[in-house]
């Protein structure tokens, strides 16, 4: 039987209780190069959004390499719902904009009160039509009222952009539509 060290702790190499201290390739290869070689495979389903979806869902490291993926350009997702990763968005959003949000008739409970990553850090490509069409979506998904406003709109539009400014967002194209 051979097990491997891990953090420089000897552990049994066979079953007459004798120590390996010197071999620390197997730790090295699980250990640090499993992020880069998961991250490869990853790379693979790089426009699969189904299945990146489903990488978050493995562990944390898996959700720290496939999540940048998913949100580089998610005005792009096509599906019927691709519109609440909005309120993701305006979670960076002031408390005052999101008062203004309240008062436009938007409920700031569907605004998350933290979230996990700075998902707008991670956008690279953007749309204006598609988030145009994403915000009017959204809006006449939430709003309180049953018509959708260009003030809203305005507001929302400009809100994101300023908090793609404010976050660093790192572009490698924009349509301007």
């Amino acid at each position: 039987m051979t097990i491997c060290m891990l953090n420089e702790v000897a552990v049994p190499k066979s079953y007459n209780n004798t120590f390996d201290v010197t071999s620390m390739a197997c730790s090295k290869i699980f250990l640090g190069n499993l992020p880069e070689l998961i991250n490869g495979i990853i790379q693979y389903f790089h426009h699969d959004y189904k299945t990146l979806h489903s990488c978050i869902l493995i562990n944390r490291l898996w959700c720290h390499l496939a999540i940048p993926l998913l949100w580089e350009n998610p005005f792009s997702i096509e599906c019927p719902k691709n519109y609440h990763f909005i309120e993701i968005y305006l979670h960076n959003l002031n408390d005052g904009d999101k008062t203004k949000l309240n008062k436009y008739g938007i409920n700031n409970d569907l605004i998350p009160s933290n979230t996990l990553f700075n998902y707008s850090s991670f956008i690279q490509h953007l749309n204006t039509r598609k988030i145009i069409n994403s915000i009017k979506n959204w809006e006449n998904a939430v709003s309180r009222t049953s018509t959708t406003k260009v003030q809203n709109l305005k507001f929302i539009n400009r809100s994101l952009y300023q908090i793609f400014i404010e976050n660093v967002v790192n572009l490698h194209s924009l349509e301007v539509v």
